[in-house]
């Protein structure tokens, strides 16, 4: 999940809560599925996975083991490499170690930004994708805005962009929510 991503989840988030959708306090477990859940977060032989709050994964603070990295060197070594926001949790569950019990201190982890997305999509009933552009684009007016590889623009742009014929210009694009990595 790019970085403006999480402004753009954290605020769904924050959305949630004014609507009295979630708290912050609110375990994570209480919204994902036991399977992902169990074994998520074991620390020097304690497991805290339930442990883990709404909160812990806004503030950076659940201790979770970030996956950017490793994920990333997939991306750059296989172009076609793809990989579900859930399949990204399980890895890191897989692959990763915690740094420390919950609400301890600071990592920065894409990981956390990744179960807050799970979390949206299980409130909501609605893929990442439409959430962000029914609560985000469409109030904002962001008409060419979307989230990469699931959506498309609710206009396209009248500038020529990447990949149009004589445009060396990046298309802006915004890769958000929790069906992507990277920071």
């Amino acid at each position: 999940m790019a970085s403006l991503g999480k402004l753009f989840t954290s605020t769904i988030v924050g959305l949630l809560h004014d609507r009295d959708k979630l708290t912050f306090d609110d375990p994570i477990a209480d919204y994902l599925d036991p399977a992902l859940i169990d074994g998520l977060h074991v620390y020097r032989g304690t497991d805290y996975s339930r442990d883990i709050q709404i909160r812990h994964l806004l503030n950076q603070t659940s201790g979770l083991p970030d996956n950017f990295s490793p994920l990333l060197n997939d991306v750059i070594e296989d172009r076609t490499f793809e990989i579900s926001p859930r399949q990204a949790v399980e890895w890191t569950k897989e692959h990763g170690k915690p740094h420390r019990s919950p609400g301890k201190r600071l990592t920065y982890t894409d990981t956390n930004y990744h179960l807050l997305g799970l979390i949206i999509e299980n409130i909501t009933s609605r893929p990442f994708y439409q959430v962000l552009r029914e609560r985000i684009f469409e109030p904002l007016d962001m008409k060419h805005s979307w989230m990469l590889h699931h959506s498309d623009p609710i206009e396209e742009p009248s500038q020529p962009m990447a990949g149009d014929v004589g445009c060396s210009m990046a298309r802006p694009i915004l890769v958000v929510g929790s069906a992507v990595g990277g920071s």
